[in-house]
């Protein structure tokens, strides 16, 4: 009998909470901002038809994945390397802006130029219209958060405080540099008598000027403002993402400034944040969507129950007391995993089979590994064990002190003598099987080389532990050894 949808789904909410991590959140969040980004981009852009095209084939390509389509997955395989390829001819130089604003997206520029954009809105906008009203051809830029210079041929440098004086005679039609652009960055005026690219999206029908062209050809090639001045009509334009809105008033102008430093160098106060949210809250929520989405397509197909073949090493862990396991044959096994993709790829080497040998009798003895002794994330399951049992000698311990002896290797340095070798401690107690007793009367260190010797020095070293012998409770690993030289007469 088929459950109910609500459960079903409740059930699927369930399972997939239960997968989320921290990892899968923020890559949501970093798919979503590429989304975001790219569709912004794009929208303005002259290669919006083969973008909407891309987009269809993105989506046809997680529909294939979903419903298992092998022939179109296929299909997709093969043409993969000539898409990239074309894809990088088609938009090189959106290639190159992308990466100028990843660049960019990674420095915070200052707010300077926001703490005085109203004086200055009001400047630029008062000049303005003052060329309008006399028909006084005009082009001012304003840098947004992409660079400029690639953009830009010839051009003085000012880097000079902006006036109404100044404008007036940087446009004045007997300035030398009154055709070319002003350019202002960080609210200075860095450069004039600049030429600017000329737009190639203006399509037959549309007269402009070489001013107007120009405005054009800048707005799309990067985030700049570009404010012209019709010398045939007195009319005041913006041009921005590729388009040219006429202007009505000097107070719209300002306004219209002031939005675009806010943009470049916003203030981030709680009023500023909330405008960063609400601005495009339903492109941002749809990228989110498409991220969430494919995020989901993604997962489903890690989900996927798979098999995995390790090896891993077989340990025994809560031994009785007075006993010990030597002689373990074999010392690791291979385990045939099934489970979800994604919980298999995060399997780490910390595996390992874990031994309870239970209630022990001297001699060899053998126990049958099953996957209870296997400490495996939830879904992973084991599926065959190879070998499935292993063989190991149970005998009783004894608890003996033994001593230690430092093992020194060679002379020391030339000119010098060995005096004395001291320990501390000079013994330890071991836990060893009772059949060694006799046979282990001392232990060795670590090798001590002598040949560098020059002076008496103190040093750690390990003490090395017979076959099947371990160190008692409190006893200490390493020992210090003291080792006197003097210099030979």
């Amino acid at each position: 009998m088929l459950r109910p949808m609500p459960a079903r789904f409740w059930e699927f909410a369930e399972g997939l909470l239960a997968n989320v991590r921290l990892a899968d959140v923020l890559d949501v969040l970093i798919v979503s901002s590429i989304a975001y980004g790219t569709v912004r981009w794009f929208r303005q852009s002259r290669s919006r038809l083969v973008m909407s095209g891309l987009a269809t084939l993105v989506l046809l390509y997680f529909a294939a994945r979903l419903l298992e389509m092998h022939l179109t997955l296929a299909l997709f395989q093969a043409g993969i390397t000539v898409a990239a390829v074309t894809l990088v001819v088609i938009f090189q130089d959106e290639i190159k802006r992308g990466f100028e604003r990843v660049a960019l997206a990674s420095r915070f520029r200052t707010t300077g130029a926001t703490r005085n954009s109203d004086t200055l809105a009001d400047t630029i906008a008062a000049a303005t219209a003052h060329f309008a009203k006399n028909r006084t051809g005009a082009l001012v830029v304003f840098r947004g958060r992409e660079p400029l210079e690639r953009h830009l041929t010839g051009g003085v440098r000012l880097d000079g405080r902006v006036s109404e004086s100044l404008l007036y005679s940087i446009f004045d039609t007997n300035s030398p540099g009154h055709d070319g652009a002003l350019i202002i960055e960080d609210g200075v005026a860095s450069l004039f008598a600049v030429h600017l690219p000329l737009s190639v999206e203006i399509k037959g029908g549309e007269r402009f000027g070489t001013r107007h062209t120009a405005a054009l050809g800048l707005s799309e090639r990067c985030d700049a403002l570009v404010i012209v001045v019709s010398e045939e009509r007195g009319v005041m334009s913006v041009a921005q993402n590729g388009k040219l809105t006429e202007v009505s008033s000097s107070l719209e102008l300002a306004q219209i400034i002031r939005a675009f430093s806010q943009k470049v160098s916003p203030d981030f106060d709680a009023a500023g944040v909330r405008r960063w949210f609400s601005h495009n809250l339903g492109l941002k929520l749809v990228s989110v969507a498409v991220a969430l989405a494919a995020w989901l397509v993604t997962l489903g197909y890690r989900s996927e129950t798979a098999v995995r073949t390790v090896s891993v090493p077989i340990v025994f862990s809560d031994v009785p007391n007075g006993w010990v396991i030597k002689n373990v044959n074999p010392l690791e096994v291979r385990l045939s995993l099934s489970g979800p993709q994604r919980k298999l790829e995060g399997l780490g080497d910390s595996l390992a089979v874990s031994v309870k040998p239970g209630k022990l009798a001297p001699g060899t003895l053998r126990t049958t590994l099953t996957g209870q002794d296997v400490s495996l994330p939830p879904g992973v399951q084991v599926r065959d064990i190879q070998p499935s049992s292993v063989q190991f000698t149970a005998e009783r311990s004894v608890t003996t002190d033994v001593s230690v002896e430092a093992d020194t290797r060679g002379p020391p340095a030339p000119g010098y003598a060995l005096r004395s070798v001291t320990m501390q401690p000079q013994g330890v107690r071991l836990v060893l099987p009772e059949s060694q007793r006799a046979k282990v009367r001392r232990v060795a260190t670590e090798p001590i080389d002598l040949t560098s010797f020059r002076t008496s020095a103190t040093v750690r070293v390990p003490v090395l532990l017979p076959t099947g012998a371990a160190l008692a409770p409190g006893e200490p690993e390493v020992v210090s050894v003291r080792i006197e030289v003097a210099a030979r007469r």
